[in-house]
């Protein structure tokens, strides 16, 4: 049996985000060979530029071409970094189960970001935490903030930066937990959508793989993703504002919550929408269209004077 090759960034968290993945496939499929290839992609070669000048896909593009022309069998993604809509030819086998899908706040002080003094500086490359952190706390100072967890976590315990705001599930990860200062709840600080998931990414035509990663999906967490990112694809008129979509299931349900807003947080839209679980892509569109009637058409089609 050939060895099966798993593609991933080199990061410690992608790294140990490939081994989980690896190690869930060897409990049921012990004599399958697993190699590890690590793949630099665009993100990590440009460690301090903005995302949102390097473009989209930054974490994923390399790893997808290593997959399209067969050097990898299968990609470990954060779900948060894949695009709305893939390459030609590839398609997600496998949604793992989420891990806490929150924002977390990490701070000097240790304190709720409610608690924080004025004026702090706040790190983060984030337009969606920017904008959300903007609606909350008009005085606080945004600067840049890019690199690993711990580069992050470092430029607050040296003081150069007052906090940063990260997603949980890295964190917890990587059993950082105690750098927490505050878990931020989901319903006034709406997560990215895939936030906290794993994306198993395969060649569509290979039916072989689809039928082993299939162990890899957690039927729920697949509904929740999807609908988010079906949100994510109807924005793709032009959108270039923060947005963000969080759905959950309750019972035989799917709630989503999202927004679209600018960087200030001047602006802001938010709705929800319920529905069967069965029918997300119904609810997912209904709660784009509830933002449309609620006026944040321009956004959506980059009207922002801001």
């Amino acid at each position: 049996m050939k060895p099966l090759i798993i593609g991933t960034r080199g990061s410690k968290l992608a790294l140990q985000q490939a081994h989980q993945i690896m190690d869930r496939i060897r409990d049921v499929y012990p004599n399958q060979d697993m190699e590890i290839s690590v793949i630099r992609t665009g993100g990590d070669k440009s460690p301090t530029s903005p995302i949102n000048q390097i473009g989209t896909g930054v974490f994923v593009k390399e790893i997808e071409a290593a997959l399209l022309q067969k050097k990898i069998d299968l990609a470990v993604h954060s779900a948060k970094d894949l695009t709305p809509e893939l390459p030609k030819g590839l398609t997600i086998g496998a949604i793992g189960p989420r891990q806490d899908p929150r924002d977390v706040l990490i701070n000097r002080w240790n304190s709720s970001l409610a608690d924080m003094p004025e004026n702090a500086i706040i790190g983060t490359s984030s337009p969606r935490r920017t904008a959300l952190i903007g609606r909350y706390r008009t005085d606080f100072k945004i600067t840049p903030l890019r690199g690993n967890i711990d580069s992050r976590l470092d430029r607050v315990s040296s003081e150069e930066i007052d906090g940063t705001i990260m997603a949980a599930a890295g964190l917890i990860r990587l059993g950082l937990e105690h750098c927490i200062s505050e878990y931020l709840p989901t319903n006034y600080f709406i997560p990215a959508p895939g936030q906290g998931a794993l994306a198993i990414e395969i060649r569509s035509l290979d039916y072989g793989l689809k039928d082993l990663v299939r162990i890899l999906d957690d039927s729920n967490t697949n509904l929740v993703i999807t609908a988010e990112r079906t949100f994510l694809k109807l924005l793709q008129g032009g959108c270039s504002e923060p947005s963000a979509a969080f759905a959950q299931i309750n019972g035989d349900k799917l709630d989503i919550h999202a927004f679209i807003g600018t960087t200030s947080g001047k602006e802001f839209f938010e709705a929800t929408a319920s529905g069967m679980a069965h029918d997300h892509t119904r609810v997912a569109t209904q709660v784009y269209e509830t933002l449309l009637d609620m006026g944040a058409i321009h956004l959506i089609r980059g009207d922002s004077v801001e």
